[in-house]
């Protein structure tokens, strides 16, 4: 059965319109719709409005236009005001819903400018989503679509959403106001030598991070000195030079994970068993923070507990990368471990 808008020249969108969702021409790509029974169809296609406002020619293309996508929902939208079996639009009846959340969305076919869209019950009772092109070759799927209701609104102003997280509103700006920069990192350098793999990891050419060759050559310029363990150049005076400038590392091992240990029962006994080692281990003085893959978000965890207790540590730095003589990604699995630093320093993981 069609889906159609009462009254001549009126049309699905100038429907739409009139109980609160205007389209502009680059999204009005819906031709018709139908349903049957529990299932909706809708005939879509790209509008030139679209087309025209499109990539550069020089610029990338859309794997899957989203005004050609969108359009494939409005179908929905249209559905909802449906008010009796005679497919005739009226008075909203359940109300119009909005696309709110995706899963399980693939892509199949690129470059397609026109679609037949299908929308069936899914799975949790929500929607499912099939798109495919004139001959009914899978263009996109989806396997859940979540939707939401549109909340009513005035010519005007939008009435309230009762229990919202988040509401939208103007504050007038006075001449009083006066705007605040952001505040700036703390710079930081490398210590070694620029062409080693470290270094350049570490301080790419052109990012600007000061690359200092010994300790003897580091200056104010830099908050924070990122050395190798032993530092480069490290003979005679400059062996102590360094040392006064490095700090202690320690690594707390990560529960669960030695064969037969068990798992901490409770994500809290996990965070507060982590916490206690490292305030033990860091003794006192400021400490950061290092978590590798995984186990960063332990690592902001603990830090958020260190906090609770009074004893925040200076910084929490996140690394995602492979320790050396470990096995290559893929080829297997990889023990996370969090680990802390003494004062001034960072949490080393520990090697599989």
């Amino acid at each position: 059965m069609p889906l159609r808008a009462d009254g001549a020249g009126t049309g699905p969108y100038g429907r739409l319109a009139a109980d609160g969702l205007r389209y502009g021409p680059a999204l009005r790509g819906m031709r018709a719709a139908w349903r049957h029974g529990e299932e909706l169809y809708a005939d879509v296609a790209l509008p030139e409005a679209a087309r025209a406002s499109g990539p550069e020619a020089d610029g990338p293309e859309f794997v899957l236009h989203p005004a050609l996508f969108d359009a494939g929902l409005h179908a929905l939208a249209l559905d909802g005001l449906v008010k009796d079996g005679s497919g005739a639009v009226g008075p909203a009846a359940a109300g119009l819903s909005l696309p709110f959340a995706f899963g399980g969305v693939r892509v199949h076919t690129t470059g397609v400018q026109r679609l037949r869209v299908r929308v069936g019950p899914g799975p949790d009772g929500q929607a499912a989503v099939e798109l495919t092109d004139k001959t009914g070759s899978p263009v996109a799927t989806v396997r859940s679509l979540m939707l939401r209701p549109l909340p009513r609104s005035g010519p005007a102003t939008a009435d309230p959403v009762t229990g919202a997280l988040h509401r939208t509103d103007w504050v007038p700006l006075t001449e009083s106001v006066r705007w605040r920069a952001p505040v700036a990192m703390a710079r930081w350098g490398v210590l070694g030598t620029a062409g080693t793999r470290l270094v350049d990891t570490l301080a790419p050419p052109g990012s600007g991070v000061p690359v200092y060759r010994g300790p003897a050559a580091c200056d104010a310029s830099a908050a924070v000195v990122v050395a190798p363990c032993p530092p480069p150049d490290t003979a005679g005076g400059a062996r102590d030079q360094a040392a006064g400038l490095l700090r202690a590392v320690s690594a707390v091992r990560q529960p669960g994970f030695e064969p037969g240990e068990a798992l901490p029962a409770t994500l809290d006994a996990l965070v507060t068993a982590q916490a206690i080692a490292v305030r033990a281990a860091a003794a006192e003085g400021p400490l950061v923070l290092l978590g590798r893959s995984a186990s960063g978000w332990v690592a902001h965890a603990v830090a958020e507990r260190l906090e609770s207790e009074g004893a925040a540590p200076a910084a929490v730095v996140l690394v995602d990368t492979y320790p050396p003589r470990s096995r290559r990604p893929g080829s297997g699995a990889l023990r996370d471990d969090v680990g802390h630093a003494a004062p001034g320093g960072g949490i080393r993981p520990r090697r599989p």
